[in-house]
């Protein structure tokens, strides 16, 4: 049907604009005019667009809060367009993919950027903007879409970056899968470098942080020396979940003041600008500890301001928090 009734009645310019536009979920007048190669022609693009949504071709705008309108293609549609694109050269199809990751990075479109960067054939520059990308998205609290983006990369291209597989072994944490979680740890810290002191830490904190969640004080008690050796490269997240492995077990330790000094000494962590709130490496997550603390030591009071204060912060940070 759509090959007949809708294709058939384009005039090329217009068919070559929506198979090119089919390679992404939305799209808006500028992207198009990179993907026909043509970036000083928005204004004809988007004239187009809005004629072919008045013709009632099958395209729909899209809210989306954005300056320019986007659409989508119904679909069926896409999925006709589509078929005709991956019948072109695969230098060709590449061709455009590469425009639109590029597009996209510009534009602060993440999701969308890596997508075609993979399909460019160039996953080692998806993998790059994971990587610049990664704290970001943790810190917002979007760490099931920073998943499911680490999970669009070749297996090789993450087991070939560090930085991707601690990613990887967090989630695992988070989601409370410790075996697979030490498996995983075990594993990098046989292939990364002696001197690559950083990774290594983190490794650490999170072998620790298994130890936490699994009540083994004990084992988690064993790693303290090295917790207190902080490598000078260490990243923000590890050291948040350091500060707050360390206050759990001065507790633990009956050294209430110095768990609670833990976090009052501590400069605010910063991730682009945005301090570290959420999270277990967060100062929501340590001001509860330095609230356990107290309860420890039977002083209600104190425990219930600042538990009180922790929860209306976190009702205000939303999601992340």
């Amino acid at each position: 049907y759509f090959e007949r009734e809708v294709l058939e009645r384009l005039a090329p310019q217009e068919l070559e604009l929506l198979i090119t536009a089919s390679t992404s979920s939305r799209f808006c007048a500028s992207l198009c005019a990179v993907l026909a190669g043509r970036p000083d022609s928005i204004s004809d693009v988007l004239t187009l667009l809005a004629r072919l949504e008045a013709d009632n071709l099958f395209i729909v705008p899209v809210e989306s809060g954005e300056r320019e309108t986007w659409y989508r293609l119904h679909p069926l549609l896409r999925e006709t367009l589509r078929a005709r694109f991956e019948r072109r050269s695969e230098a060709r199809r590449r061709l455009v993919h590469c425009a639109a990751w590029r597009w996209f990075r510009e534009h602060g479109l993440l999701d969308e950027a890596v997508r075609h960067a993979v399909e460019a054939g160039e996953a080692g520059a998806a993998a790059d903007l994971l990587e610049e990308s990664a704290y970001g998205l943790a810190v917002r609290g979007e760490l099931r879409q920073l998943i499911g983006l680490v999970q669009r990369l070749p297996p090789a291209e993450v087991r070939a970056r560090p930085l991707l597989q601690l990613w990887m072994i967090r989630v695992a944490l988070y989601a409370q899968d410790f075996d697979s979680c030490l498996i995983q740890i075990q594993r990098l810290q046989a292939e990364v470098a002696p001197e690559d002191a950083s990774i290594r830490f983190a490794l650490l904190m999170l072998q620790a942080s298994v130890a936490v969640q699994r009540d083994d004080t004990d084992a988690a008690m064993a790693l303290l020396p090295q917790l207190l050796q902080v490598p000078d490269d260490t990243d923000v997240m590890t050291l948040g979940s350091r500060d707050n492995i360390l206050s759990w077990l001065f507790m633990h330790r009956g050294e209430h003041e110095r768990a609670r000094q833990i976090q009052l000494v501590n400069p605010t962590r910063l991730i682009d600008g945005v301090p570290l709130r959420g999270t277990g490496s967060g100062t929501l997550q340590g001001r509860c500890l330095v609230g356990l603390s107290h309860v420890m030591q039977g002083q209600m009071k104190q425990a219930e301001r600042i538990y009180r204060e922790v929860l209306r912060e976190a009702e205000l940070g939303g999601g992340a928090c």
